[in-house]
């Protein structure tokens, strides 16, 4: 319907788990990362504070952490945040102009964009072993 497609803009990217079991995408209205099991049930409401808009959820190949882009809306402090969706476990990977978050094939490597000053991006890739464990933090 048009009034749907209006809404869209509420949405920050929609990723398929790698196991096809469930879908994860940004809710930016809700101010949260939402994860849909495959049947249409949703699994995961994890919010924020209602400033707050994830953007680009990445999946690990194993389907049990989602990287994504968060962003808070008045003051545009960016960064890329971590969940770990069966404890709901999450922590900020790092902060700054970063997005687009893909995770490699064998979830070794966590690459990025960087956006300069000049406008241009660059990529980034880090290795996952440098990320550690994910465990709650406060943004």
């Amino acid at each position: 319907a048009p009034a749907d497609v209006l809404d869209l803009w509420h949405f920050g990217g929609v990723a398929v788990s790698p196991d096809g079991r469930h879908a994860a995408y940004g809710e930016q209205s809700g101010h949260g990362l939402v994860v849909v099991h495959r049947d249409g049930a949703k699994s995961i409401n994890w919010k924020q504070e209602e400033t707050f808009w994830p953007l680009d959820p990445a999946w690990t190949p194993d389907s049990r952490q989602i990287a994504f882009e968060g962003r808070a809306r008045f003051d545009n402090c960016r960064g890329l945040w971590i969940l770990d969706v069966p404890n709901l476990h999450h922590a900020v990977l790092a902060r700054g102009p970063l997005s687009n978050p893909a995770w490699s094939p064998d979830g070794s490597k966590l690459s990025f964009d960087l956006e300069l000053r000049t406008g241009y991006c660059e990529i980034w890739t880090v290795p996952t072993a440098k990320i550690g464990n994910v465990r709650s933090v406060q943004p």
